[in-house]
């Protein structure tokens, strides 16, 4: 209970900056890995929407569409992973993990120089100049759609869909004669009758 056995269990606490260092380029490969399925997400948002496109203008210019349809759905997988590919190559060659992690080395540095001075600063920096980026290949298609559920007896969820479709509406008959009285209704049905069968008497008239 004295107050140097405080301090002393205190500093026992405190991790080392090897600790600190190893978390720190763990948390900037996550960072990284997050990065590329939000960016992916993108991409497939707009492979969704560019095949939708070209669906509903096949269904409308093409005289046998179905055809066209059935081959773009069969090969629309292949098309899927091919986005994960491009982005993976993308990211790859940008260096995202590097650019990721020396962004992190560059806040803890400021962080220690505002709270623990120049000494804190130059040990941040002499750790950071040390510090590598991990090498995780990011995830592909196969490895994204076969990824298991945390419930094996929950379905997966129902997908969102990227783009708007366009499905034929019939309105309730109801809904035509809404907000319209039915003395008004039985009137105009009345009037509609009078007509055709004034027209009707004319035409024979005129024969």
């Amino acid at each position: 209970g004295s107050p140097q056995a405080q301090v002393r269990k205190k500093e026992r606490r405190l991790p080392t900056w090897g600790q600190l260092e190893s978390k720190k380029v763990n948390a900037a490969c996550a960072m990284d890995r997050v990065e590329f399925l939000a960016s992916t997400r993108n991409r497939f948002t707009e492979f969704r929407a560019s095949e939708a496109n070209e669906m509903r203008q096949a269904i409308r210019s093409r005289s046998t569409p179905s055809v066209y349809m059935r081959r773009t759905l069969s090969s629309s997988a292949e098309g899927a992973a091919e986005v994960l590919t491009k982005q993976n190559t993308t990211l790859t060659g940008a260096k995202t993990n590097v650019l990721r992690l020396e962004a992190l080395n560059k806040f803890i540095v400021e962080k220690e120089k505002h709270t623990g001075g120049k000494k804190q600063e130059q040990v941040a920096l002499s750790f950071a100049r040390k510090s590598q980026p991990i090498v995780k290949p990011y995830p592909m298609y196969d490895e994204l759609y076969n990824l298991p559920l945390r419930d094996p007896d929950r379905p997966r969820e129902f997908p969102v869909s990227a783009v708007s479709c366009l499905l034929g509406y019939q309105p309730p008959k109801q809904a035509l004669r809404h907000g319209m009285s039915r003395s008004g209704n039985s009137s105009m049905m009345s009037t509609g009758r009078s007509n055709m069968a004034g027209s009707v008497e004319t035409a024979g008239d005129d024969q």
